[in-house]
């Protein structure tokens, strides 16, 4: 991760809430044939009612199921292919689904820039921005490296029960109020923060308020 440097990555997996140890353990769902969008490793998903996976919609009251890390199918010429990030209108043989790998734990701990959407208005998590909930912009992926260019929108913050991630505190856990070289800290522009997905699909999908 960045910090202090307008770098997004998407949704790095850090830590889990549960007791036991954060192993990035993905399951594998299915990404029809030919689907449209791209998906990058970090961007959050979602089930669609076609009963494959595609990427998340960001907004309040749209659950996501986890993060994309990556996928697995069989191209054309039958060769078997995995990739970091998933291709828009891509062919499998045999219009075989592709597997794709997510991290669906609802209780693991992501990493994420901040940012904003709003022309670089309020472009950092400040004190007063953990507890509270935002939403996610999910931005242009790497076509170099398969990562996402997914951050967190630091000018949707509220107590909005549905908005999508929590806040729980900067990353990797600094208090401090000054800026130190290197030192990811509050109210620096581009820092990055530790969040819950406050409407994983496994929760029901409807989230928590903030305070």
């Amino acid at each position: 991760m960045s910090f202090g440097t307008n770098a997004p990555i998407g949704f790095v997996e850090n830590v889990t809430k549960t007791s036991s140890t954060c192993n990035t353990q993905d399951y594998q769902y299915d990404i029809a044939s030919g689907y449209a969008t791209s998906l990058f490793t970090g961007d959050p998903v979602a089930p669609l009612n076609t009963g494959f996976i595609g990427r998340a919609t960001p907004g309040a009251g749209n659950p996501v199921l986890g993060v994309f890390k990556g996928v697995t199918f069989r191209s054309t010429t039958n060769e078997l292919m995995f990739f970091p990030y998933w291709v828009a209108n891509t062919v499998t043989a045999s219009a075989a689904p592709a597997q794709a790998y997510v991290i669906d734990d609802p209780m693991v701990v992501f990493t994420i820039q901040a940012g904003s959407s709003n022309g670089g208005t309020q472009p950092q998590a400040v004190r007063t921005s953990i507890n509270k909930n935002a939403d996610y912009v999910i931005g242009a992926g790497n076509t170099f490296n398969g990562l996402s260019g997914a951050y967190l929108d630091m000018f949707t913050v509220a107590t909005t029960v549905d908005l999508p991630c929590k806040i729980l505190s900067i990353t990797p856990g600094f208090t401090a109020e000054i800026s130190l070289p290197s030192e990811n800290v509050l109210a620096q522009n581009y820092n990055n923060v530790n969040v819950l997905f406050n409407n994983h699909k496994f929760k029901g999908g409807t989230g928590t308020v903030g305070i």
